[in-house]
């Protein structure tokens, strides 16, 4: 059988030195008002096939009817082909830190509201020009855009300048983590609003009659160590996706836990990355029967993230910090949780006080019923599995909770209006895991403040401030962590070694390929 190469590699791109720069420094565009936007690998299963099917081409998924413009896709499938196409300003560890990319060190003089930046010098777009700082300096105020899917997570940047030697990024505050968002694509200046912009990635997109697919980028310094000259692109459905890759008709596959069934890909390389996707429940205070912080600590005992995690397809948490990260303290999230949940409804005065299997609480002198509505989006198939095993945790525990499923726009107009007791959700956290969104939205003032001293702060005082916030977050449960979602890349072909793929880029280190015979 043909030696086929193989994926997965963690967001790194390249290395090198100081990028080229014209003689005249022309001044940087005037930047428009903008609105806002994981660590050791998992172990890796391998499971090797001698059958496989053999089409003798390698090919990804592609969603066709999508553009492939970096800052304004639409699709996380066309999203994660860009990686091959072009090169991020900075990358992303599997462990959520900064790598280098077309930038190879990075500095802060003053603790995290400047950085300076060096730049590679080798790089050059696919038409053979040499990237500029110019270059540089335009994708990323295209980045800061309003239009942008990066504008979010750059919303403190003030200012981006070239000093003549390095690129200067200022802040309008302290962000010591700010250079693990840098994973921003960087295009030809003059390219970014077409829907396919020019860039400097080991690959190049290429359309004809035969369909879409990539073919090697000659000008890339990694040309001659490409796995392959030409990469097939095809649109498979979510449905078809399954049968596409036992066939052969699919080599690289790219799923969320919750989207499809694992049983399909026996015999594959299947690989469990952390993500930064956290499920959580959402808490109105308006809410009688959640207005009382100790039943809402009844709830959050409640609730088995055993189930959750295999539902849902990811790490079980108790804190709002991914529990990879050295700051995130379980411990101060758990001191909260009732040693004995029995003794604890005694202890706050919630009870099955007339014997029908609900606990009761007092209100105005009256024993009421501990009851309420879980929100949830009745088109997220794997939300909605999980609801149904919340409100089942609940219901053992005397807690009556009833699912008010409702379709998408229904459920984000609930949410915007307040018009729920408790709603299941997910946000997609950036890599410095900044919870000023998540907590400005559904905390109080104290955690919000917390969550910006958390982002503003760096070793012993940052471990502190992540202990008090974990803690603070436990006793309030405003906001009830349940899980951090992985992805899970599955390949096809011979085995894999040496690779360290990352969740936003499963084609990072794309020269350590690794090809085998089947």
């Amino acid at each position: 059988m043909k030696r086929m190469l193989f994926l997965f590699l963690a967001l790194v791109f390249l290395c090198a030195c100081s990028l080229r720069a014209p003689e005249a420094t022309p001044a940087p565009t005037e930047a428009p008002d903008w609105p806002e936007y994981p660590p050791t690998p998992s172990p890796q299963q391998l499971v090797t096939q001698e059958d496989w099917p053999d089409d003798g081409k390698f090919t990804l998924r592609y969603a066709d009817a999508s553009s492939m413009n970096p800052f304004t896709c639409g699709t996380e499938v066309n999203r994660l082909l860009s990686t091959l196409l072009y090169e991020n300003l900075l990358g992303v560890s599997s462990d959520f830190q900064a790598e280098a990319a077309l930038c190879t060190e990075w500095t802060t003089p003053d603790d995290g509201q400047t950085f300076l930046l060096t730049l590679r010098d080798d790089a050059r777009f696919s038409d053979g020009t040499d990237m500029t700082y110019w270059d540089v300096l335009y994708s990323l105020n295209r980045a800061r855009e309003e239009t942008s899917f990066y504008c979010s997570r750059l919303k403190n940047v003030t200012d981006v300048a070239w000093t003549g030697e390095k690129l200067r990024i200022t802040l309008s505050s302290p962000q010591p983590d700010f250079p693990v968002l840098l994973d921003v694509p960087v295009v030809k200046e003059g390219t970014a609003y077409r829907s396919l912009p020019l860039g400097s990635g080991p690959y190049v997109f290429q359309e004809d009659d035969s369909g879409a697919w990539l073919r090697a980028n000659p000008f890339s310094p990694l040309s001659d160590s490409l796995p392959f000259a030409r990469i097939e692109l095809r649109y498979f459905a979510v449905e078809e996706m399954a049968s596409a890759f036992a066939s052969g008709e699919l080599d690289l596959l790219v799923s969320d836990p919750g989207v499809m069934g694992q049983s399909s890909f026996d015999g594959a390389v299947r690989r469990s990355l952390p993500t930064s996707i956290l499920y959580y429940l959402a808490v109105n205070p308006a809410s009688d029967a959640l207005a009382d912080p100790a039943r809402r600590r009844l709830v959050n005992a409640a609730v088995n993230r055993g189930s959750l995690s295999s539902i849902l397809g990811g790490d079980a948490t108790w804190m709002p910090l991914h529990p990879l990260l050295t700051e995130a303290d379980e411990a101060a999230a758990k001191a909260w949780l009732p040693a004995d949940f029995g003794e604890y409804c005694i202890e706050i005065l919630t009870e099955d006080y007339d014997g029908d299997g609900v606990l009761e609480y007092f209100r105005d002198g009256i024993p009421t019923p501990f009851s309420f509505q879980l929100l949830v989006c009745s088109e997220n198939e794997a939300a909605t599995a999980a609801a149904r095993s919340i409100a089942e945790d609940l219901k053992r525990k005397g807690i009556r909770t009833e699912l008010r499923l409702v379709g998408d726009n229904d459920f984000l107009q609930a949410v915007r209006s307040r018009d729920y007791d408790m709603y299941l959700g997910s946000m997609r956290l950036t890599a410095d895991f900044d919870l000023t969104q998540l907590f400005g939205e559904y905390g109080d003032d104290m955690l919000l403040k917390l969550a910006k001293d958390l982002r503003a702060s760096t070793g012993e005082e940052r471990r502190q401030i992540a202990s008090e916030l974990c803690a603070y977050s436990a006793e309030t449960c405003r906001v009830i962590p349940l899980v951090f979602q992985r992805r899970i890349i599955y390949s096809r072909q011979g085995s894999v070694r040496e690779t360290d793929p990352s969740w936003t880029d499963p084609f990072r280190a794309v020269t350590a390929w690794v090809t085998a015979d089947h």
